[in-house]
């Protein structure tokens, strides 16, 4: 149960990393800037299905619970990467709401 729960916080990080930090956007200017041409993207650190698919496969390989359940589990996840990113950026946007509704009551 342990590692289910880790697997599917390690997918929320990658999620995060991959669309939400914009890690992916500056290595992907500095790449442009090396090599004196636009780089738009680089699969698959700029996809947040690809990401959470192979990040969550060597995790599982590295704990040793890399069975067919887990296998079905980050597909899973991987599957629903764009929608988990969409839920991150709604809690964000709740949090900054209460925030500034905090902000205004001092």
């Amino acid at each position: 149960m342990k590692a289910i729960i880790d697997i599917i916080l390690v997918a929320l990080v990658t999620i995060y990393i991959v669309d939400l930090s914009g890690f992916t956007e500056t290595w992907l200017s500095i790449l442009s800037h090396y090599k004196n041409r636009k780089i738009t993207e680089l699969k698959p650190f700029s996809c947040s299905l690809c990401m959470v698919w192979w990040v969550c496969l060597i995790y599982a390989a590295i704990v040793g619970n890399l069975t067919i359940p887990v296998v079905a589990l980050i597909a899973l996840l991987s599957l629903l990467s764009v929608p988990c990113g969409q839920l991150l950026i709604l809690i964000r946007e709740a949090i900054l709401k209460v925030i500034n509704k905090l902000m205004d009551l001092l």
